[in-house]
């Protein structure tokens, strides 16, 4: 197909001339960029020259302080009016006082007297002579042999508290069961401690007391 533009009027003709202008015109002045002749900025050489400074420097006195010398304090003088006589202190006893030759005689306070009714906790404790392993061998050492027939036929076994008091002398008074078993075993557990030997008694603020004591005795078939 033809194109129907006149000629003279198609500017595309012309475009390479122009390019080339443009490659020249951008060529000339980065030649002359490079081979422009910039003037240097002036600079001072002091290397040469007296530095003078013009910082004044002060000269400041040591001082030592010297602390306040305190005021005197006046000295007061005490004078003894010539009509009081000095005491005289080689015999400090002997100022005209006098003390009594003979001292009240102190009497010893009387010892508490403890009540007689039997203690239940107390301080020393009442024990049997030799412990109480020992005592309870000694239990055993009786009841050998002994077994009740009647509890032995009914197959009664078990324990036997048994109370008692120790006396202030050791000795084991007022026993009796408070819980037995039965089938003769709570006769002979009570027989068996009043045939004891005396204990330890108890004793409270140093003094010995009446206590109250409760041991279960154990009664077993074999």
């Amino acid at each position: 197909m033809e194109a129907k533009k006149a000629p003279g009027k198609d500017v595309t003709r012309l475009s390479s001339l122009f390019l080339s202008l443009g490659f020249i015109f951008s060529l000339a002045m980065s030649i002359a960029m490079i081979e422009w002749n910039f003037e240097d900025d002036p600079m001072i050489d002091l290397r040469g020259a007296d530095v003078v400074s013009t910082t004044e420097i002060l000269t400041v006195p040591v001082t030592n302080p010297i602390p306040p010398i305190p005021a005197s304090r006046p000295v007061v003088i005490v004078e003894v009016p010539p009509d009081e006589p000095e005491p005289d202190l080689t015999n400090p006893f002997d100022q005209g006082i006098e003390f009594p030759t003979e001292l009240p005689t102190l009497t010893p306070p009387e010892p508490e007297v403890l009540p007689d009714t039997p203690f239940t906790l107390v301080e020393q404790p009442a024990s049997p002579v030799g412990g109480h392993g020992a005592f309870y061998a000694y239990v055993a050492t009786q009841l050998k042999g002994k077994y009740p027939v009647m509890a032995r036929h009914l197959g009664i076994e078990g324990k036997v508290f048994v109370e008692f008091i120790v006396e202030r002398n050791g000795a084991l008074t007022d026993v009796h069961v408070v819980k037995g078993i039965g089938g003769g075993c709570d006769e002979l557990a009570v027989k068996v401690i009043q045939s004891a030997p005396a204990w330890h008694p108890g004793k409270q603020r140093g003094q010995p007391v009446r206590q109250r004591c409760t041991l279960p005795i154990f009664f077993k078939l074999r």
